[in-house]
């Protein structure tokens, strides 16, 4: 089982390919909000690189909610609590 700060690190680096920014600009409150690069076609291609990096399925509703990075890492953390 992943401990937090484990999926923290991940989820930084998924993050930092998929929205082609630097990981260390990731912060919690980073949303489509104030980056840019999130957008409609880039979230789904993140729900598809977490799905794949954890290993896990994320629901309809989890993939609404992830709506910043900390809620990633919530769901995440969740998920494979869920599935360990």
């Amino acid at each position: 089982m992943m401990k937090r700060d484990e999926i923290n690190m991940s989820l930084r680096e998924v993050f930092s390919i998929v929205l082609n920014i630097p990981a260390d600009s990731i912060k919690p409150d980073l949303s489509p909000d104030n980056c840019s690069n999130w957008d409609s076609l880039r979230h789904v291609h993140l729900v598809t690189a977490i799905s794949d990096a954890f290993r896990i399925h994320l629901s309809i509703e989890q993939q609404l909610e992830l709506m910043s990075f900390q809620s990633a890492v919530d769901i995440v953390a969740k998920a494979m609590r869920h599935n360990g």
